[in-house]
């Protein structure tokens, strides 16, 4: 079904000719409540990162890993009825480059905030475990945290990959947005 919607404003887009491109400017940085609002609006999370990074992703976002194939898949997979938002900035030109080149409109934004503002508030006097997908980013988190002198910091081994593995207890708070 969603092939066969591509396909037809492809087939429009070659009869008519694309849309004039104009003066391009960045997309925004959004923070998180402008990001939600975005998402409650109607916006597609999309997640450009590769497969083995998605494992631990926004809940809901489409992921599309930016390479020799996003366009062709991104028009195939990408409603071209809805705004589209980014989870991060990475390779923003590449993926707004590739967008425009399909006849998608610029992403309304992507989701700002840098791991240092977020460590900012954690106190280092009370203890903190680092988790994520994989174990990857939170074993570079965890060390960071400890450089920075937070002594009780626990890195969970194999992410959330490996917590599910073994069995352990897990929330879903995806609903709670």
């Amino acid at each position: 079904m969603i092939f066969k919607q591509f396909y037809l404003e492809m087939r429009r887009l070659n009869s008519e000719g694309p849309p004039l491109l104009g003066v391009l400017a960045d997309p925004p940085p959004l923070d998180l409540d402008a990001f939600e609002r975005a998402r409650g609006e109607g916006a597609v999370v999309l997640d450009c990162r590769s497969p083995e990074v998605f494992a631990a992703h926004i809940p809901g976002a489409i992921n599309v890993g930016i390479g020799s194939s996003f366009a062709t898949l991104a028009g195939s997979v990408l409603p071209s009825e809805q705004d589209l938002v980014l989870d991060r900035a990475d390779d923003l030109w590449e993926v707004c480059w590739q967008l425009r080149r399909i006849g998608y409109p610029l992403p309304r934004g992507w989701l700002a905030g840098r791991v240092d503002e977020l460590l900012a508030g954690i106190s280092s006097q009370r203890p903190i475990a680092v988790i994520c997908g994989s174990g990857y980013r939170s074993s570079v988190a965890a060390s960071v945290l400890k450089a920075r002198g937070h002594l009780q910091v626990a890195h969970v081994l194999g992410g959330m990959t490996g917590w599910q593995a073994e069995g352990f207890e897990t929330t879903d708070t995806s609903h709670e947005r």
